[in-house]
């Protein structure tokens, strides 16, 4: 899908501004990609992508986008089901800043 540019600016004022749980559950929605309430590795990879090119992110051949979804799912995915619950990726990302400069660039 496509991201509008006035989407774009909402989402990066949510992202810069607020409370660190509102920003982590704005994070959330925006790798919820088919808003069914949990975050897949498969979800994870293609965000990273467009945030990797939104931010100019061309380096990417040590730490690529898959090697990276596949590290966050370990990391997020507490009760290792598969998928990450809107709590597991609130309560990790609160405790972890280096992951959460990871998915959330922006705040």
């Amino acid at each position: 899908g496509y991201v509008e540019f006035g989407e774009f600016l909402l989402g990066f004022a949510i992202c810069s501004r607020g409370d660190l749980r509102s920003r982590l559950d704005y994070a959330f929605e925006c790798y919820d990609l088919d808003s069914n309430g949990y975050i897949t590795e498969d979800e994870i990879e293609p965000v990273l992508r467009a945030m990797y090119a939104l931010l100019g992110i061309t380096h990417i051949e040590d730490y690529p986008p898959e090697t990276v979804a596949k590290d966050l799912m370990t990391k997020l995915d507490i009760t290792k089901d598969g998928r990450v619950t809107k709590d597991e990726f609130i309560h990790f990302l609160m405790k972890e800043g280096m992951y959460r400069n990871t998915v959330n660039p922006f705040h």
